[in-house]
């Protein structure tokens, strides 16, 4: 089964766990997954050591980091809210 797995989370600590072990229990039951997330925040981009890559960081992914390190929990939380409109276009095409 193709599996679309998407999510609109930082991909780090327990949340970042979650998404891992479901996208990893998900391809080891054989399903062939894709993962939509934000930029630079797929738990599943990892190198052979085991940690997060991290190559260098695009424009979208530093203003994306810039909102979650320096503004107020609610702001971001619209920031992830608005995403569901990329999201939503993304899909459709």
């Amino acid at each position: 089964m193709k599996i679309l797995y998407t999510h609109r989370t930082q991909g780090i600590g327990a949340e970042g766990a979650h998404v891992l072990g479901m996208y990893e229990a998900f391809r080891d039951l054989g399903h062939e997954l894709q993962m939509d997330c934000l930029p630079g925040c797929n738990p599943a981009e990892q190198n052979p050591t085991g940690a997060i890559a991290k190559p260098r960081p695009s424009l979208i992914q530093r203003i994306y980091w810039f909102i979650a390190d320096h503004s107020p929990e609610f702001i971001f939380e619209l920031f992830e809210l608005g995403y569901n409109f990329i999201l939503f276009f993304r899909l459709l095409f």
